[in-house]
């Protein structure tokens, strides 16, 4: 198993779990739904639309390793373009499923995913400053 393959499933799943909370936490304050059915459903149900995401996020692991910056602003870097990602994945969900982008729900599905996924980038294990040592290690030989 390749190491940016890792750390796209560490920063994967730790996005759909985060997200499931954070979800459960603002649904609950806005009184939309249950917090202890929501975050199970946001959970669940995020693990299984987002597996594709994965053919997207490991090669952006790859690019981001590449950008020739530190180690801080490399991962900066990624989790802009995974925010990106989550937020292109979950409009184009709700214009698939034609949703009110404006419905309270809605806002806090988008505004909890987005935080997710960066807080799910930032404690990046190892792995990721030993991928980009390898990186530059190879470029100089």
């Amino acid at each position: 198993m390749s190491k940016q393959f890792k750390i796209a499933i560490t920063i994967w799943i730790r996005a759909i779990l985060i997200d499931g909370v954070i979800t459960s936490i603002l649904f609950s304050v806005s009184k939309e739904i249950g917090i202890s059915l929501s975050g199970l459903v946001i959970i669940g149900i995020g693990g299984i639309l987002t597996i594709p995401l994965l053919i997207i996020i490991i090669p952006l692991v790859k690019l981001s390793v590449q950008i020739p910056y530190s180690l801080g602003a490399c991962k900066a870097w990624l989790a802009f373009l995974l925010m990106g990602v989550a937020a292109l994945f979950l409009f184009f969900l709700g214009t698939l499923f034609s949703l009110d982008y404006g419905e309270s729900m809605w806002l806090i599905l988008n505004i909890s995913t987005v935080v997710s996924v960066a807080i799910a980038t930032s404690p990046t294990s190892n792995n990721y400053k030993k991928l980009k040592e390898e990186f530059y290690e190879h470029q100089l030989v």
